[in-house]
């Protein structure tokens, strides 16, 4: 027997924090963007997209497409490979996988960026790629006993001559790129896409708000009465105060638009036409 129910629980429970996480994370790739040479930014991969920018932020390049052997162009001509890791596990120090290692179109340096487990960076090894052919650092990975790629470690000791950034080569981790911890006011550069992105993500956190408030609201169960538009826009908090001309009830307006959002996305109902609001889940 399926339990669709536990299911939708547990969704109801997490979504909140969902769309605070989902603001977050479309704000830092719209701050990464920004410094990512136009370069379309694929997928959820933060740890990636880091390394990249900041690499070509390091030698002062330019980020090439996926089509390429390697990621972006030095400003002396170096073709460079980022593999970025984060965090202290075991399989830290070791390279995703590099499907060709010979050949003109091959790059001529690796550089392995390790990030701390809070985003922060902790050093930036660049070896020279002939070298590391000339040396055998590149070892075969096989899957079932078939040859696919092959994958690099970073020997600590033996490669700290080759750190360009971190502890191991002088230069601390600037104040600009840190990872600043929760209820650290943020100063914005202010461009107009940052203004848009920013009004996203208030919309997001409303919206998140909203559906906590009905969670822990006994009447905004499924089974519920359900709760009158204008006590959520109340206890919400949204509203001014009383205007001449934005009366609380005109204020109203733009809940009414984030909670037609929540009922497209499923997660609310209203009662009955022009009626309270419940979950559906």
């Amino acid at each position: 027997m399926s339990n669709p129910n536990a299911v939708g629980q547990m969704q109801a429970e997490c979504q909140a924090m969902f769309f605070e996480l989902a603001a977050l994370q479309e704000k830092i790739r719209a701050k990464v963007s920004f410094y990512a040479d136009e370069k379309n930014l694929k997928g959820n991969e933060l740890v990636g997209w880091l390394g990249e920018v900041y690499g070509k932020l390091l030698f002062d390049g330019k980020l090439v497409h996926d089509n390429e052997e390697h990621d972006f162009v030095a400003s002396d001509g170096r073709r460079v490979s980022v593999k970025t890791r984060k965090g202290w596990g075991n399989g830290w120090k070791r390279t995703s996988a590099i499907p060709k290692i010979e050949g003109p179109t091959c790059p001529t340096d690796l550089l392995f960026v390790h990030l701390n487990d809070d985003y922060s960076i902790d050093r930036i090894w660049l070896l020279e790629w002939s070298h590391l052919l000339d040396t055998n650092r590149f070892k075969k990975h096989t899957v079932r006993g078939s040859h696919r790629s092959f994958i690099f470690d970073i020997h600590e000791e033996n490669d700290k001559s080759c750190v360009v950034f971190g502890k191991d080569s002088g230069p601390v981790v600037p104040t600009a790129i840190r990872w600043q911890p929760p209820n650290v006011t943020v100063t914005y550069g202010g461009s107009m896409q940052e203004f848009r992105d920013r009004g996203a993500a208030i919309r997001k956190a409303s919206t998140a708000l909203v559906l906590e408030f009905m969670k822990n609201h006994p009447d905004a169960n499924p089974d519920g009465p359900g709760i009158r538009q204008a006590e959520i826009f109340r206890e919400c908090g949204f509203g001014w105060g009383a205007y001449p001309k934005a009366t609380p009830s005109n204020q109203q307006y733009w809940i009414v638009a984030l909670l037609n959002e929540l009922q497209a996305q499923g997660l609310v109902m209203q009662v009955s036409e022009s009626g309270p609001w419940r979950r559906t889940n």
